[in-house]
């Protein structure tokens, strides 16, 4: 269960930076 926990914290924290990186690029 923790290990589970783990990775989809790790999976919506790639998700929220490849978005926010996705924002930047466009927002240039």
């Amino acid at each position: 269960v923790v290990i589970l926990s783990g990775v989809g914290c790790l999976l919506l924290f790639s998700l929220i930076v490849s978005y926010a990186r996705y924002k930047g690029l466009v927002g240039s």
